[in-house]
């Protein structure tokens, strides 16, 4: 009995649209990535994390700090506090080896 309700609910969830949708999706994958990352334990490029990201609807913070910082061009964010805070150059520099 129990098998029958499973195989209705494994052809609802299964349908040929999922199958498909599912297919084109992992098309999309940067398989090889992929595969470096969890055999090898290579980390992959900024740009296939953005890419996973954006297929599956992800924060870039899921994969870390890192991502999220590189996709909002820290060179900007830098020169915006820098001119914010009327800093020189010799002042930021001493301000982050501080807190480094």
């Amino acid at each position: 009995m129990c098998c029958k309700n499973s195989l209705a609910i494994f052809n609802q969830i299964f349908t040929p649209l999922a199958l498909n949708s599912a297919n084109e999706i992992y098309k999309q994958i940067p398989t090889k990535t992929v595969e470096l990352w969890e055999l090898h334990d290579l980390v992959p490029a900024a740009k296939s994390v953005k890419k996973i990201c954006d297929l599956f609807e992800l924060p870039l913070e899921y994969f870390g700090k890192y991502y999220a910082i590189y996709f909002k061009k820290p060179e900007e964010l830098f020169i915006e506090w820098k001119n914010r805070h009327d800093y020189s150059y010799y002042d930021c520099v001493r301000i982050l080896v501080y807190i480094f």
